[in-house]
């Protein structure tokens, strides 16, 4: 009979330390965070743009959805200076003087959707995606959906009304 009971609870130690590994990796192992909406990716631009602080007129856009893997964002005066989106990316191009001509200080800004990390670039001319100008036309510039913050289109600096 004693050696019934031994086997017994080698069994039920055999169980727990089954169950219990079971238990850690699914609480090791932790879910992917949500994907980042274009909402909080705007939430992030204005972290870079910094509204309180800013002295000088800036404008922003933003896509409706980001860009995909293999998509090619490049500064409009240096084809060869690109960035080739390995995941889907929120981008934002941040225009430090919407009222000058080129060339001056624009920032391009990257968010991984993934991940939520943020890269900013900062360039001397208009993003091109893909080769073709973006935010480059009347109807993107009126657009209150693609212009996500801007001062020149209020009184105030830092987009106050």
């Amino acid at each position: 009979m004693k050696k019934r009971s031994h086997w017994k609870g080698k069994a039920v130690l055999v169980a727990l330390v089954v169950m219990a590994a079971a238990l850690a990796g699914g609480l090791l192992r932790a879910d992917p965070p949500d994907p980042v909406t274009r909402a909080e990716a705007i939430e992030k631009v204005l972290d870079v743009i910094v509204p309180a602080n800013l002295d000088h007129n800036v404008t922003a856009f933003m896509g409706m959805a980001p860009l995909a893997a293999g998509d090619v964002v490049r500064s409009s005066d240096d084809p060869e200076r690109e960035r080739t989106m390995t995941a889907p990316t929120w981008f934002c191009w941040i225009d430090d003087d919407p009222t000058a001509f080129f060339e001056h200080r624009t920032r391009y800004v990257f968010i991984d959707v993934a991940t939520g990390d943020v890269d900013v670039a900062v360039e001397g001319w208009w993003p091109e995606l893909n080769g073709n100008p973006l935010f480059m036309t009347d109807a993107e510039w009126e657009d209150p959906d693609i212009v996500i913050y801007s001062c020149i289109h209020t009184t105030t600096v830092g987009g106050a009304p």
